[in-house]
């Protein structure tokens, strides 16, 4: 079985008009709801394989508040995540070797919903920032879409706030 773990970057910062889309950085409600969820993440047990990061300052703000301090796992800063629809995250999943049983990807909006919506075909209503799908496939990656597929866990920040 391979898990496939998608992460929506935590909620970012709009206060400065001169930073492009890309150059956003967190919240500090972001960086909150991002330590509260590495806290339920760690707990998990999941240990990534290989963790797909956009490169855009959010997600790569995320990733580092989830797991540069506790996984040693290989990390690539993916361009194409950026702007990827369903046609190129899925290629992105596809192109991964039979060895990464777990597979972390931390992304956008709407690309993660899409996503999660076409694997699962179950209607999620909003994939929120921080929030983290777990699926498990039951077939190598590059089968992806004729997998069957679990949802094992799906966590928005609201669901571990008191």
């Amino acid at each position: 079985m391979k898990h496939l773990i998608l992460i929506r970057h935590a909620k970012s910062s709009w206060n400065n008009t001169y930073l492009t889309d890309f150059e956003r950085p967190l919240a500090k409600r972001g960086i909150k709801d991002a330590l509260l969820m590495e806290k339920f993440f760690f707990n998990t047990g999941f240990e990534p394989d290989l963790i797909l990061c956009s490169p855009a300052n959010r997600t790569q703000q995320t990733y580092d508040i989830i797991f540069s301090n506790t996984y040693r796992s290989t990390t690539i800063f993916k361009n194409g995540l950026y702007h990827a629809g369903n046609t190129e995250l899925i290629n992105i999943i596809k192109a991964n070797p039979k060895k990464i049983n777990t597979l972390v990807i931390i992304g956008h909006n709407p690309s993660l919903h899409n996503l999660l919506r076409r694997l699962t075909k179950k209607d999620f209503r909003n994939f929120a920032t921080s929030a983290i799908a777990c699926l498990q496939i039951d077939l190598e990656w590059e089968k992806v879409e004729d997998a069957n597929t679990e949802l094992i866990f799906f966590k928005k920040p609201r669901d571990l706030k008191s």
